[in-house]
């Protein structure tokens, strides 16, 4: 059981997501790294654990755009 964040974030002129300190590649557009966050989420995500993606809104916000818990 285990507690996954995925953060979608600006980077190097683009869009990427991370886990942890490990980034994606980076995409041209916010949606496009969002829609990958979440299939890579859902693509990790075991039973038991509990998955967030969420994007970087401003400045300080963060807003929540998938959660997975519990079973599949």
């Amino acid at each position: 059981m285990g507690l996954f964040l995925y953060q979608v974030v600006r980077r190097h002129n683009g869009w990427a997501y991370r886990l942890e300190n490990t980034y994606s590649r980076i995409f041209t557009t916010q949606w496009e790294a969002i829609e990958a966050a979440k299939v890579a989420a859902r693509e990790m995500h075991e039973q038991g654990d509990y998955t967030q993606v969420r994007i970087k809104d401003g400045p300080f916000g963060w807003r929540t755009e998938l959660v997975i818990s519990g079973a599949h």
